[in-house]
Parts: structure tokens; C-alpha cells; sequence
């Protein structure tokens, strides 16, 4: 449950979070009766109609007001467990075009298909013509008897079906504006706004339209109510042909449906590189022509007929720096550093970043929203314009927004290649591992994609899963894990050996005769050669063994961890495959937590218990010193390892990060002193500082004064003693810690 707003009850997800095991057994056995019977406690369906201004809009007609829904807690809980089983029985029937409330599946992803067909169109000098529809009034217009048979059809258990038509009719809703409150009414409605099992039934509902058969060279992405058709082809008279008789047929099946498309929103485009000046369509929907226009918004991004983005970068930067002033704003009525940095996250970086795996945008376009960035970042920490941009990055811990889109489009075609269900997988695992056999004219988001992990993969290979899944229920039981005891961090300030005799009376209690302990670490060397290295050692009453790995790339600690527990364990297989419990002691308590967060690596799950044993490191432990030892220097570096997402998000970071050090950077010299004085990146995030000392505290970092901190700073005395103020004589942690 997440923390929303409380509804009529007044009961938050806090107190339903903090139930116990005999009353979350009780509640569970009130849902369960429920679903048998199809009887509706009253409570679980109330509501409050919440009208908020649209901005912009007369605010004096309901017209000019979004009117959202805040149901009670418990039915929200109750409605979001059917429809999670509800979404699962309906998943392998959902075709990969229809985007909408579907785990795993980001609203872009629908535009990022469009793209890709549209560049590769370019590629075959094809011209591409889309066709964006818009459902009127889409919940609303539902039948619910149609909905019924169509959630029969699929395949879904007739009690559920029967319990979501009583719970889409047994809702009562009162009008709460302010302390103002109406009288409660039944609602007899279709699809109810709010509820958790709308989405996926309006899935449900609109499958017939998903699924409805194409001509070639054409296809149908939904998400929710919008409704994109694009085609593909040479000859653009015969791709009007195509898609008017697909109009046509659509428009039947949405009669079938009792749905209507909204004429106001319907839209043409044509996407061509040609230089001559093409023909306005002439297309129809249900006898009204569609309007031809030079570009189309779809979920929020904007793709103009050459696709360079211009057009959609120009709307991103007229609406980020709107969102300025809200910054601005929050400042001067004093909100300290790190809450403006979070202001900034989510009402202008979010927005900056939307869609950003999807753009290929010219340099020149980037920097625009770069210097978006810059403008925040200025607010933020009050420093003068002559301050460098790597070194107001640096005091936020942000990447330039060019590198950041470059970050998020190579994550996004790593996490298509390690999920089988993504609808790119077989399109990004082609161009992944198969170049293109010519210089393209204009590569697309996912080329370029594949090509920056071509690179950075090298000789290694491609993970074709998720790193981390969910712990089997049998392997889980199996598992104890151990991440708390009497050795903490603290006892590195030990005398010499007494660490590790405490450790050892703690592996007698855990093990017992025919046991193995492995004992793992890992190593990660960033200069002057990179290096990461795994080992491990394993010991048991039969024999000792020490296995290592390294190869020279720059992965994160947990890995390198988690790499030396995968070498450990494939290794006790094969040494000792009788052995039925093993102790695996790391010093990652990163890893711990992973675990103990009920996610594992598969190659982990094994019908052996296993006792997962926190070891500090650097304590004088001989088992983890061995470990350490073999990981810092036990092999050359030639290992070859399966690569994830993660890894690649890490080898990047490394690559941008040797790229812009080879380059000359304004700002060094500024970001060099505030790492040699205890400034860690990102400080400001970690800081309470606000106002005036806010103020003086970044442009006395980063070296820029403006004349008003200038006179702040000859008023306490100098520089040095406004930094003692401010910072003091420890470093910046204990003085940000004491802020």
C-alpha cells in the first residue's frame, strides 16, 4: 500500500502497515468471505469527490475543476489484491503494443516503439504515417455486461468476475470541497475513477481493438484511451489507402464496444526525410476528415515529422522554466538546500528527463536543457552565474542532462535485454549483438543504445535475466540469515586477534561436522589500472580451498561481492557436493539486506541450507583477510562475467566520468578543493543550510562570491572565520551531521 490520502474512515496505510499477524489473518478471512459471497461491507466502497483547479481554466464552472476520487483505505487494499490477480491472469494475453497498467511497462515505452519504426522507416527511405485517436469519455462509456463476457473469455475465476460487478455497483460519494461536505449518494457508474481495478478491466475491455487484425507494414499501440495507428511504406497514396480501411474497420469494432473517438483530438501526421513537399491526407473517421498536422503528441512527448526533437525540446524548456519560479519562491520564504534540490527533482528534472531514453536530440537541443539544470542548480545554492556548471553538479551529485539522457537510454535497452516480456527484447538483443553492416544516415535511440554497450560489454556477455528475482518460497525456508550480532563495525578498534577469535566460537555455534564455510570478498580499483576482483575461501573439515577471479572493469562493491558468492558456491558443488550446509560470511551488508529483502541471484537457489553470516572486514578476521587478500591481488584480470543492467549503469558512470577528465573542465580546480576540504558530492542534499548562510556556504565552496555575500563575510570578520561558522574545524560530514 502507498501513502495517499485517507478517505472517508479517515484511515491511513500507516495503521493497515502496522497491523499484527492475528489481525492481518482476521482481515484476510473477511476478504476471502467476501469474494465467496459477493457481499460488500459498505465501508470498503465510500468515497469523497475531491474537485481540484485545472490551471488556466475559469475555476468558476466544474469545467475548469479535475475532479479526483479518494476512496477509504481498506477498499483500496482489498480492490488492489483482485486486481493484481486479475492482472495476472489477463498478462499473457495482452499483445506488447498495448502499454497501459502493466507491471514493468513505463509510459514512454509506447513512443519509444513508435520511434524506433520511424528511424528504421528512414533507414529503407519509407515514409511513416500515424494517426493519433483519442476514446471519449472512456470509462464511463464501459459495458458493463460486455466487460463481464469479455473477463469470462479470457479465462478469469467466474467468483472474482462476480465480485467486481458488485463492487463497481455498491459505491456511495459525497462532493468535499474544503471543510464543505455534500450529501452521500449511490453511484451507479461504470468504470469508478479511483478504484485499483478500473485500469485493468478497461484493459480488459479494450483487448478487441488491441488485438484487431492489420494490414502489413501497419500497427496499433493503446495506452489507456489514446490510440495510435502507424504505417509504413514507399508509396504514400497506397499507405492512405491502408489506413483509411483500417479506420474504418476500428470504427466498427468501437461500435461493437459502444465506445466513440473524439473528433476534436484526432490528428494525421506524415514522417518523412524527403526534401519535396508532400500531400495533405485526406482521411476519415466515421465520415469527419482528420486534420493533417507537422507533428503529433503522444503521452506527453512530441515527435515532428524529420524526428529531431526540436519541436519537443522547445515545449520541455518553456515549461521547466515556469517551474523556476516555484523554486524562486520556495526560497525566499526559507526552505533550506537539500528540501529545494528535492523541489527541483520532482518539479523540473522530472520533467526535463521525461521521455528521455526516446530523444535524439542534436547537442545543441541538450544544451538548451542543460542549461535549464544550470538555472535550477543556481537557485538552489545561491552561487553567481560565473560559477562553473561541473561545479554546481558536483554540489548536488548530478550528471549534465546530455550525459543523464545518455544514462537512462543505454538502461533502458540493458533492462530489454535481461526481460523476455519486454516487447523490444528481440529487436534490442539483434542490434546488440549484430552491428550494422553499413554507416547509417541517422541512427535511432535504440542504435545508439546498442551501440555504447557493444562498447562497453567488450568480450564479456549479456545477462538474458534480471540480476536479482524473488526468493523461491523452498529456498527461502532453507536460508537463515544473519546480519546482526555481537560483531559489529566496532570491533575494527579491537586489540589484534580478539575479532577473530569471536568470530570463530560464533562459527562453532552455527556449523557442525560435515559443514563448509566460504568465506567471500570482493575489491574494486578505479586507479591507475581498473580492476575488479572477487575471492573466496573456502574451508571444512575435508579440505581448504582458495578460488579468485578479476577482469578490468570498474563494477560497483556488491558486485564484486556477488560475483566472488556465485564463483564460491559453483565451486562447492564441485568439491563438496555431499555437503548439506554451508556458511557463506561476507562483509557486505548491502548484499544482507538484499536478502533479507526476499530477492536473490538464481544461481543461488540450491536445495542446501545455507546461513548467510555478517563478517566484518578490515577486523582482524583471518577468514575474511584471506578472502580480501585474493580479491585484491589472487588473479590476473582475464575473467569473463555475465554482465546486468546494473553493471553497465556503473561502466558508463566510469566512462563518462574518464571522458570528462580528459577534457579540459571549467571548475576543476573549484571541485579539487572541495573534495580535498571534506565536501562529498552531493552535500548540499545533506545539508539544512538556508537564506543567507546557505548562500555564503556554496559560493565560499566553490570560490564565486557576489558582492552581498562579500559584505556578509567582512561583517563575521573574513573568509576563514565565516567558514568556521558555518563548517568548522572538522569536516564537512560533522558539521552538516551538527546542522
Amino acid at each position: 500500500m502507498t501513502d495517499t490520502s485517507s478517505g472517508p474512515d479517515l484511515l491511513t496505510s500507516k495503521e493497515f502497515k502496522a497491523l499484527s499477524n492475528r489481525e492481518l489473518h482476521v482481515l484476510l478471512g473477511e476478504i476471502n468471505t467476501s469474494i465467496k459471497t459477493s457481499a460488500i461491507p459498505r465501508h470498503w466502497t465510500d468515497s469523497f469527490l475531491v474537485p481540484i483547479p485545472k490551471p488556466g481554466k475559469d475555476h468558476r464552472t466544474l469545467a475548469g475543476h479535475r475532479v479526483i476520487t479518494v476512496q477509504n483505505a481498506g477498499g483500496k487494499l482489498v480492490e488492489g489484491l483482485v486486481s493484481r490477480s486479475l492482472a495476472a491472469t489477463l498478462e499473457p494475453q495482452l499483445p506488447g503494443s498495448m502499454g497501459a497498467y502493466r507491471r514493468g511497462r513505463a509510459t514512454w515505452l509506447n513512443v519509444g516503439q513508435v520511434a524506433h519504426l520511424i528511424t528504421e522507416a528512414f533507414e529503407a527511405k519509407q515514409h511513416v504515417l500515424t494517426v493519433s485517436l483519442d476514446l471519449q469519455d472512456a470509462y464511463n462509456m464501459v459495458s458493463v455486461p460486455l466487460l463481464a463476457r469479455n473477463l469470462l473469455d479470457s479465462g478469469v475465476n467466474p467468483y472474482l468476475v462476480r465480485w467486481i460487478l458488485a463492487a463497481f455497483q455498491s459505491r456511495r460519494c459525497a462532493l468535499k470541497c474544503g471543510r464543505w461536505l455534500s450529501e452521500w449518494t449511490n453511484v451507479m457508474m461504470a468504470l469508478p475513477q479511483g478504484s485499483p481495478l478500473s485500469p485493468v478491466c478497461f484493459n480488459a475491455y479494450t483487448l478487441p481493438i488491441a488485438t484487431m487484425t492489420l494490414p502489413p507494414s501497419m500497427q496499433l499501440f493503446t495506452f489507456a484511451d489514446d490510440l495510435l495507428l502507424v504505417a509504413t511504406g514507399k508509396s504514400l497514396d497506397l499507405l492512405q489507402i491502408r489506413m483509411q480501411e483500417t479506420l474504418d474497420s476500428l470504427d466498427t469494432i468501437c461500435q461493437r464496444a459502444s465506445m466513440t473517438v473524439n473528433p476534436a483530438k484526432a490528428s494525421a501526421c506524415v514522417f518523412s526525410l524527403s526534401k519535396r513537399a508532400l500531400p495533405p491526407c485526406q482521411l476519415r473517421y466515421a465520415g469527419r476528415p482528420i486534420p493533417s498536422e507537422d507533428s503529433v503528441t503522444h503521452l506527453g512527448i512530441t515527435l515532428d515529422k524529420g524526428l529531431s526533437f526540436n519541436t519537443h525540446v522547445e515545449k520541455v524548456v518553456s515549461s521547466c522554466t515556469r517551474s523556476l519560479g516555484v523554486l524562486k519562491m520556495a526560497k525566499r520564504k526559507g526552505v533550506n538546500q537539500a528540501r529545494l534540490l528535492q523541489l527541483y527533482r520532482s518539479l523540473v528534472q522530472s520533467r526535463l528527463l521525461y521521455g528521455a531514453e526516446v530523444i535524439t536530440a542534436t547537442a545543441s537541443a541538450l544544451e538548451k536543457l542543460d542549461r535549464v539544470q544550470t538555472a535550477a542548480l543556481r537557485i538552489v545554492t545561491g552561487c553567481t552565474r560565473d560559477t562553473a556548471r561541473a561545479t554546481l553538479r558536483y554540489m548536488a551529485n548530478l550528471q549534465s542532462v546530455p550525459q543523464q539522457v545518455e544514462t537512462l537510454r543505454v538502461m533502458a535497452v540493458a533492462r530489454a535485454l535481461e526481460s523476455h516480456e519486454h516487447p523490444l527484447h528481440e529487436v534490442a538483443r539483434g542490434l546488440v549483438t549484430r552491428p550494422p553492416l553499413r554507416r547509417l544516415r541517422r541512427a535511432g535511440w535504440l542504435r545508439r543504445a546498442s551501440d555504447t554497450l557493444r562498447e562497453l560489454r567488450g568480450r564479456h556477455q549479456f545477462r538474458s535475466r534480471p540480476q536479482f528475482e524473488p526468493t523461491p518460497d523452498g529456498v527461502a525456508e532453507l536460508w537463515t540469515i544473519i546480519s546482526q550480532h555481537s560483531l559489529g563495525r566496532s570491533c575494527r578498534e579491537w586489540p589484534p586477534g580478539v575479532a577473530n577469535v569471536e568470530f570463530e566460537s560464533l562459527l562453532e555455534e552455527l556449523m557442525a561436522e560435515g559443514d563448509a564455510l566460504l568465506a567471500t570478498d570482493g575489491s574494486v580499483i578505479r586507479e591507475p589500472l581498473p580492476r575488479s576482483g572477487w575471492g573466496c575461501f573456502i574451508r571444512s573439515a575435508e579440505l581448504t580451498q582458495s578460488v579468485s577471479g578479476a577482469t578490468r572493469l570498474v563494477l560497483s562493491s556488491m558486485r564484486a561481492e556477488t560475483e566472488a558468492v556465485t564463483v564460491g558456491l559453483s565451486a562447492l558443488n564441485q568439491l563438496l557436493p555431499d555437503c548439506q550446509h554451508i556458511v557463506v560470511a561476507t562483509d557486505s551488508q548491502s548484499l544482507l539486506r538484499k536478502l533479507e529483502g526476499g530477492v536473490s541471484p538464481p544461481e543461488w537457489w540450491t536445495d542446501r541450507r545455507i546461513t548467510w553470516l555478517y563478517c566484518p572486514g578490515h577486523a582482524g578476521v583471518e577468514v575474511n583477510e584471506k578472502a580480501d587478500r585474493l580479491a585484491g591481488n589472487g588473479a590476473p584480470a582475464t575473467s569473463r562475467i555475465v554482465l546486468s543492467a546494473s553493471d553497465f549503469q556503473q561502466l558508463l558512470k566510469f566512462k563518462m566520468e574518464t571522458d570528462d577528465a580528459r577534457k579540459p573542465n571549467p571548475g576543476e580546480a573549484e571541485v579539487g578543493r572541495m573534495a580535498r576540504v571534506g565536501l562529498r558530492p552531493g552535500w548540499i542534499a545533506r545539508s539544512g543550510l538556508c537564506g543567507p548562510r546557505g548562500r555564503m556556504a556554496c559560493q565560499l565552496a566553490c570560490g564565486t562570491v557576489s558582492r552581498r555575500t562579500l559584505a556578509d563575510i567582512c561583517t563575521l570578520g573574513g573568509a576563514e572565520t565565516a567558514w568556521r561558522r558555518i563548517f568548522g574545524s572538522r569536516s564537512v560530514d560533522e558539521a552538516v551531521a551538527e546542522e
